[in-house]
């Protein structure tokens, strides 16, 4: 299986409302119809993690990509 994530970020600065203001409504995004219709129809997997999980997520993938770039000598 294959993933793609997709990821909203925030300006620096934003201030603890504006992030949980982004985080709801990328949430509402992913609960709507069409969202729900574009799985369907592509045969996605609708998988959400908002704020912190999203940042943990984020976090871990940065170093394992950076582990296997290291490990084919494409990074120092």
């Amino acid at each position: 299986m294959l993933g793609n994530w997709r990821g909203v970020f925030g300006a620096p600065g934003l201030t603890p409302a504006q992030r949980d203001g982004l985080v709801a409504a990328v949430k509402t995004a992913t609960e709507s119809a069409p969202w729900k219709e574009s799985l369907a129809k592509f045969g996605w997997e609708g998988v959400y993690l908002g704020g912190d999980a999203f940042k943990s997520f984020l976090d871990e993938d940065i170093k394992r990509i950076g582990a296997i770039l290291e490990s084919l000598g494409l990074r120092k």
